[in-house]
């Protein structure tokens, strides 16, 4: 997930922005392109163009897409909206890491018990 946006950034979300993170969440959620367009009532060729950023989706295509990915607009909007629901972010890193394995985990804990090292002593 990118770097949150703040300011003025905030309003730029991108056609392909949006595509992108449907595209990421379509693959980590392991759902076809063919059952994200049948659950948004679109052809699976409008899935491929809107995830290349060559297409926008109207609000009815966009809510049958939240729907069937079983995601709330916070979480395809994140980064680009001021007040995200708390628990956004934990649900997109919990599906990121639904399928690590121990190894990982423990290398992904050392990694952020770094950062937050870091961070405390910037402050």
């Amino acid at each position: 997930m990118p770097r949150r946006r703040t300011g003025s950034e905030c309003d730029k979300l991108s056609g392909a922005a949006l595509g992108k993170r449907i595209h990421e969440i379509r693959i980590e959620k392991g759902i076809t392109l063919q059952k994200l367009a049948s659950g948004a009532g679109v052809q699976a060729s409008f899935i491929n163009q809107l995830e290349k950023g060559e297409k926008v989706p109207g609000f009815d295509t966009l809510i049958g897409i939240l729907n069937t990915l079983e995601v709330s607009a916070d979480e395809i909007l994140y980064d680009y909206i001021k007040n995200p629901a708390p628990d956004t972010l934990n649900r997109s890193i919990g599906r990121k890491l639904k399928d690590a394995t121990e190894q990982q985990l423990r290398h992904i804990e050392a990694h952020i018990a770094l950062e937050l090292s870091l961070d405390k002593e910037i402050r």
